[in-house]
This record gives structure tokens, C-alpha cells and sequence, in this order.
């Protein structure tokens, strides 16, 4: 449990950070619902510590229709899930994908080994 002078959501990133350290990174990769924009000082704050680049740049996977009992959204407009990868990965393609149930549009990326 995070206290009050620690919102979970830093918290949660600072673990994170704390538990890709102990790996190697070169052929990592690291996805999900990060809950963060871009232009947030969290995510900012995670990208420069994870030290991995993150493929996802202004593409908005949030909300996919309907995503309260009472809100529709006719499309994405917020980009909260992310791809990290280390040094051994390049992105081919980056791109979002259909509308297939979920509260989210998945994040579609085609990745190809780095030269060593």
C-alpha cells in the first residue's frame, strides 16, 4: 500500500524502473496500460530511467467506444499504452490497432533484431 505522500501510480513506476534495472535490456521489451500520457512527468520521469526506447509517440489507444455505462467515445484520444524496447530491437511498424471489444485499442508493433 502506497501512502498519501506517495501516489501509487509513482510509486508503481519507480518499481518497475527498480525491477527492469536487475535485467538486461538489450533484448527486452516492455508493454502495457501505463495509465500515463506522453506529456506526463510520470512517464516522462519512467522513460529516462528505464533508459529503453519507447515506440509510442502521440498514438492514442484510450477510450475504444464505449468505456463507462454511461460514456461512448467515437474514437481513441488519449495514448496511455506504451512499448518500451532495449538497444537490440527496431520498430518496423507502430500502429493502432482495430477496435476488438476491449475498453482499449491495442498497440500493434512489428519489431526486428538489431545488428549486434
Amino acid at each position: 500500500m502506497y501512502g498519501p505522500s506517495q501516489p501509487a501510480q509513482q510509486a508503481q513506476s519507480r518499481d518497475l524502473v527498480a525491477s527492469v534495472a536487475k535485467l538486461d535490456r538489450r533484448g527486452l521489451i516492455l508493454t502495457g496500460d501505463f495509465n500515463s500520457t506522453p506529456w506526463s512527468f510520470t512517464l516522462k520521469r519512467q522513460d529516462k530511467a528505464l533508459g529503453m526506447r519507447r515506440w509510442t509517440r502521440a498514438l492514442p489507444s484510450w477510450p475504444s467506444g464505449q468505456f463507462s455505462r454511461v460514456a461512448a467515445a467515437p474514437s481513441p484520444f488519449l495514448p496511455i499504452d506504451h512499448v518500451y524496447t532495449g538497444d537490440g530491437w527496431r520498430a518496423i511498424s507502430v500502429e493502432r490497432g482495430p477496435a476488438i471489444g476491449s475498453d482499449h485499442r491495442p498497440v500493434v508493433v512489428s519489431l526486428r533484431r538489431s545488428p549486434k
